[in-house]
């Protein structure tokens, strides 16, 4: 686990922005409520922070049917003068677990009604790696359930208090100022949240994309069309992306460049996806500015020759690519922090 500072409202604000589009297609309500009694500074690793709080309530917004509401509480609970020990909260009134399934629902693939899983989806690997990433932190990921009311994950943490010069010091990553303009990407991803955040950055980006839900998808899609990168889920139905990635190297194209897009943000896991084949790996939730660079710094690596320069000027006409979700602009109640002013 990484030690830097950071600061937890910012964490909390991140994983709002990235989700709350998403919640407003199936008219969720999403309230945070942060304590102002924590300290604006930090100490601790924040990626793996926000990995926990984004898989919890991606599958809060998940499994809450439409017309329902998520809420996420950041509490603190006991404060020194070097340390803050906070509860995370994420509360929804989505479809329940019942009883007998709380036991093993941070199990790999546990799913808790099998109709539940046609319907919704499964919570794949994001329970599991989140429960050891709670315990990396030194808590416990607990969670409450009724099918008549919703669930409740919730977790403790304390954390060193930092200083806001550290704080200060910290450099953002600059993106680089190339054009993806064009670029044709096979973006593998069978998770809807996730699928839609990759595709509104590769819109955004001007990329020419497809979207694969498994891994057979994949090799399907690579024997009839022509790619630049591909970006590859590791945890997939059908075919992972593990399997699919060593199927591409042996029978068709051992050069294309591979992204693994991994919710496994454990130690050492990264340089494993190397071995297998990939090139590069991203942690989810990743930023899109690392992964526009590593985008970027493949596809020049693999052509060997540069990606023309960004420009400011409008972009050109160019085909429409599949599963780009027009939305309209976030309702107001979505990301409601009223009450932090309450508190």
């Amino acid at each position: 686990m990484e030690a830097v500072s950071f600061d937890p409202r910012r964490v909390l604000d991140h994983v709002l922005n990235t989700l709350t589009q998403k919640a407003e297609q199936k008219d969720i309500t999403v309230n945070a409520e942060f304590d102002p009694r924590i300290s604006p500074v930090l100490v601790g690793d924040s990626v793996r922070l926000s990995q926990v709080l984004t898989n919890l309530i991606s599958n809060a917004i998940k499994f809450t049917n439409e017309g329902g509401r998520v809420d996420i509480e950041c509490v603190l609970v006991n404060k020194t003068a070097d340390h803050n020990t906070v509860v995370f909260r994420v509360i929804d009134t989505g479809i329940g677990i019942p009883e007998d399934k709380l036991d093993t629902i941070f199990e790999s693939f546990t799913q808790a009604d099998a109709s539940i899983s046609r319907k919704y989806g499964g919570t794949g690997l994001g329970l599991t790696i989140s429960k050891k990433l709670v315990e990396m932190f030194g808590g416990q990921l607990k969670v409450k359930s009724s099918k008549a009311t919703g669930t409740t994950f919730f977790f403790q943490v304390t954390f060193p208090v930092g200083e806001a010069k550290d704080l200060e010091r910290k450099t953002e990553l600059k993106q680089k100022n190339v054009s993806l303009e064009g670029l044709r990407v096979l973006l593998a991803e069978d998770h809807d949240i996730n699928q839609f955040l990759a595709t509104t950055l590769l819109d955004e980006w001007g990329t020419i994309f497809e979207v694969a839900e498994n891994g057979l998808e994949v090799t399907e899609k690579m024997k009839q069309n022509e790619y630049d990168i591909i970006l590859m889920d590791i945890q997939m139905p059908v075919m992972g992306g593990i399997d699919a990635t060593k199927w591409i190297r042996k029978k068709l194209r051992s050069d294309i460049p591979i992204i693994a897009l991994t919710a496994n943000a454990l130690k050492g896991v990264g340089e494993k996806y190397l071995s297998f084949g990939m090139n590069d790996y991203v942690s989810k939730p990743f930023e899109p500015v690392e992964l526009f660079n590593k985008i970027a710094e493949l596809v020049e690596r693999h052509r060997h020759t540069p990606l023309p320069l960004a420009s400011k000027e409008t972009k050109p006409d160019r085909p429409p690519s599949p599963k780009v979700k027009k939305l309209s602009k976030p309702h107001p109640a979505l990301y409601n922090l009223e009450k932090l002013r309450r508190w």
